[in-house]
């Protein structure tokens, strides 16, 4: 839970530029972080980062893909910690990316 609420006190959404997949490695978001206090990414950025920061507190981590629209790709990821209590939920973007009301039509879980 500390590794979930870094993330949400430092990582501020932000989405991509049209048409431009950026992907902010864990080094970078951290350089951010260090010198600024904050760091902005999308959710991919912040899958990759709570996923590193897991592993490297010997957490097992999985990425969770998630589709809103039938047939296409998937839209958003997250990372999972895989804790012997249960699965930590890393999502601290989905408020921020999906309005209230969008119906997650499907999931896969990936190993990171």
């Amino acid at each position: 839970m500390r590794i979930r609420a870094f993330l949400a006190a430092h990582v501020r959404f932000q989405l991509d530029p049209l048409g431009v997949e950026l992907i902010r490695t864990p080094s970078y978001l951290l350089r951010q972080i260090e010198d600024t206090g904050r760091a902005e990414g999308d959710c991919d950025d912040v899958a990759v980062l709570g996923a590193a920061l897991g592993m490297a507190a010997g957490i097992p981590a999985r990425y969770v893909l998630v589709g809103l629209t039938p047939g296409d790709p998937f839209e958003h990821v997250y990372a999972e910690l895989l804790t012997a209590w249960g699965p930590v939920d890393l999502d601290t973007t989905r408020p921020a990316q999906m309005p209230p009301g969008v119906e997650v039509v499907r999931t896969a879980r990936r190993e990171a």
